[in-house]
């Protein structure tokens, strides 16, 4: 009798270890690679939407953007205590919701890099190439701009991340928005009077944005050039729409 449950014993730790060997077995065929996504118009449209993801979040647009600066900028309440660091701007490095604003808006931006590396040598139609490197510099340069108003210069990342890059220190604010305004007249030049898709940025966005920009660094300054550079933006918008 003991033999016979020593030899069953064995008989199933061998079956076990079979069917976890052939459970840790991965099938890397039905991986996507960059080839595969990249391959075709179909492919690349899917990688540009995902450069869309992170905007659409709660850490970002569906929520912490506004909640956040709107709350510390007093033109929003907030009841949840949550908040109450923001509301007495008090702010700390650590607060979990800059924390996790900040990691998806460059979420957002690491996207958008590893779509502009890749996209030329993709197997998309050259109208879709320069629509899709169009929106990613347009992505990039707005995110840029939303996180240089409120925290000043910014670790500018502007290729994907690797071992050699992984750590880099902050550019000044005058050196970010130098890539901000690159980034906006680059998708200005790439991006169609009027996107095929529902909702995307136009060539006039990019302009309305930049304009924004040339605002922003006016500051209020009586004689600064950047005044003449916001009215040249705003009139290439000028009549194209209507309430």
């Amino acid at each position: 009798m003991k033999k016979t449950i020593i030899y069953a014993w064995g008989l199933l730790s061998a079956m076990a270890f079979t069917s976890c060997n052939s459970l840790l077995e991965e099938d890397t065929d039905s991986f996507p690679s960059a080839n595969v996504i990249y391959a075709d118009d179909k492919g690349v449209e899917a990688a540009l939407t995902g450069c869309y993801h992170g905007l659409t979040s709660y850490n970002v647009f569906q929520s912490d953007y506004h909640t956040i600066f709107c709350t510390a900028g007093g033109t929003m309440n907030n009841t949840s205590s949550s908040y109450n660091d923001s509301k007495a701007q008090r702010t700390e490095p650590d607060n979990k919701y800059v924390g996790r604003h900040f990691k998806t808006c460059y979420t957002v931006i690491s996207d958008c890099n590893d779509l502009l590396s890749k996209i030329d040598a993709s197997g998309a139609s050259e109208q879709l190439k320069t629509r899709a490197k169009g929106e990613a510099h347009f992505l990039r340069g707005m995110i840029y701009f939303n996180l240089v108003r409120a925290f000043g210069g910014l670790p500018m990342r502007l290729e994907p991340i690797n071992s050699k890059n992984l750590d880099i220190p902050r550019s000044t604010v005058e050196e970010t928005y130098q890539q901000v305004m690159a980034d906006l007249e680059e998708a200005a030049q790439l991006l169609p009077e009027e996107n095929p898709t529902e909702g995307r940025p136009s060539k006039y966005a990019a302009y309305a944005l930049l304009g924004k920009v040339y605002l922003t660094l006016a500051n209020g300054e009586e004689g600064s050039p950047y005044w003449q550079k916001c009215i040249d933006e705003c009139m290439k918008v000028y009549g194209h729409y209507q309430l």
